[in-house]
């Protein structure tokens, strides 16, 4: 069964030959590409920094927001990868009227491609009414928040590129190149990397996130599906977004149901809004801050180890400057000084073995505004100085958590992240799609291939190391 959404799927590129890839433990922003490596779209542009321009751009020539100054690329058999920069820091997909829009075309021996911007579309040899799904040529661009800079990915497969192609890169809309730029496909193509999805050495807990899009965890047409991605990654704690109408004991039967861990243990859940924090172990709501209050928290007792979870679901939508934009910045500012009460013995008595304790931030931030909200997190001077994981799919270095197949949505991006206190070890880390994985290990976990499908959103699983 298929499922459509309609809310604010992407593939994998090359043959399924995989390598296996080491598990990182490193701190901060973990498994960076090298910069010979495949270009990772994920808002990072280091491995851009060997690649001469293609094309530069005068500032002050736009008609609209997007004022192109340089233009990067660089292929991997029938993929095309893009970079430009802008002088202005603008969302890609969304903004006011105003700022217009800007087209990419890409012109090919048997066909043309256009992807426009903020028309959220990509449409073949100028027919605006053909449009394709994302999908259709494995378009994902980041970063999802605003940026003066940005990349992308474009499989030209089904207008029969192949290597040794020239092809011409242009821009319209809001600017213009002086004139088509040529490029050649002349690499080879790549073939994606496979991660483990294996609980690490180790690990003193392991924590799953999913935005179960509309009580997907408890709706009948999806909540085996979902039930399966639940089992298959065996976490020890849960955090589930968009559980509208679930109550918080519905959500600890539908797990105990479920057994994760094989166990029959029961579940502790804590509830708030839309959001729940579940977990085998003793828990401890904090305290609601606010009406406004879009996280909730809970302090956890693993035995021998403390740790403090958040979940998250900020407000949906938008761009940079925008009301909802403004929101998710008071949202997280909001939780920010949440930290910093529990540090500071503000939150009860009953809370003060857990002041020092590792925090976790986990969830659909929904990041398509400004990066402020992520800001406010990381920051040590004024907020609590998480690092951000950046967690990669199991097949291939993808970043995007959520993904639609509806023609006209936004493209699959990274609104689902996860922060944690430097303290804590990282072991493994990944973004569970069931279209990542072979036929066998789709077996072994009891899945079924279509599963990941049952929501807009994709599993996070990150895997720590308590180690005070």
């Amino acid at each position: 069964m298929a499922w459509a959404f309609s809310a604010c799927s992407g593939s994998s590129s090359g043959d399924d030959a995989a390598v296996d890839l080491p598990i990182t433990d490193a701190g901060g922003e973990a498994d960076a590409a090298p910069p010979s490596a495949t270009p990772v779209i994920d808002g990072q542009l280091d491995e851009w920094s060997i690649i001469d321009p293609l094309a530069t751009d005068p500032t002050g020539d736009a008609s609209g927001g997007f004022d192109l100054t340089r233009v990067k690329a660089t292929s991997r058999g029938t993929v095309l990868y893009l970079s430009f920069d802008i002088t202005k820091t603008l969302n890609a997909h969304g903004g006011a009227g105003s700022e217009g829009t800007l087209l990419i075309d890409v012109t090919m021996p048997a066909g043309r491609l256009t992807v426009d911007l903020r028309g959220r579309s990509a449409y073949p040899d100028g027919d605006t009414q053909k449009t394709l799904r994302w999908s259709e040529v494995d378009y994902v661009i980041a970063p999802t928040y605003a940026s003066k800079q940005f990349e992308l990915r474009l499989d030209l497969q089904r207008f029969g590129v192949k290597v040794g192609d020239s092809i011409k890169i242009d821009f319209s809309g809001s600017d213009a190149l002086a004139a088509p730029a040529s490029f050649t496909m002349t690499r080879p193509a790549a073939t994606p990397g496979r991660r483990s999805a294996d609980r690490a050495p180790g690990t003193t807990v392991r924590i799953a996130s999913l935005n179960t899009y509309h009580d997907g965890l408890t709706d009948p047409p999806r909540q085996a599906a979902i039930g399966r991605l639940v089992k298959a990654v065996a976490a020890d704690i849960y955090c589930f977004q968009e559980l509208l109408t679930t109550p918080g004991p519905d959500v600890a039967s539908t797990l105990q149901t479920i057994d994760p861990h094989g166990d029959g243990a029961t579940w502790n859940v804590h509830k708030l809004s839309d959001l729940a924090i579940a977990t085998r172990a003793a828990l401890k709501p904090l305290p609601t801050q606010s009406s406004a209050q879009m996280f909730a928290a809970a302090a956890i007792d693993l035995g021998e180890k403390l740790l403090v979870v958040f979940t998250v679901r900020t407000t949906c939508c938008g761009y940079i400057g925008n009301p909802a934009d403004l929101a998710r910045i008071q949202q997280m500012t909001e939780l920010a000084a949440t930290v910093k009460k529990l540090r500071d013995g503000q939150l009860g008595g009953e809370l003060d073995p857990w002041r020092d304790a590792p925090v976790v931030v986990i969830g659909d931030w929904n990041l398509v505004g400004s990066r402020t909200p992520l800001d406010l997190i990381l920051d040590a001077t004024s907020g609590p100085g998480l690092a951000h994981w950046q967690l990669h799919h199991l097949l291939g270095d993808d970043t995007y958590t959520w993904r639609s197949e509806t023609v006209g949505e936004f493209p699959p991006g990274m609104l689902d992240l996860v922060t944690h206190s430097k303290s804590l070890k990282q072991h493994n880390g990944f973004i569970f799609d069931t279209a990542d994985l072979d036929a066998a290990t789709v077996s072994n976990l009891g899945l079924q291939a279509p599963d990941s499908q049952a929501s807009d959103h994709l599993v996070l699983v990150a895997d720590f190391e308590i180690t005070n």
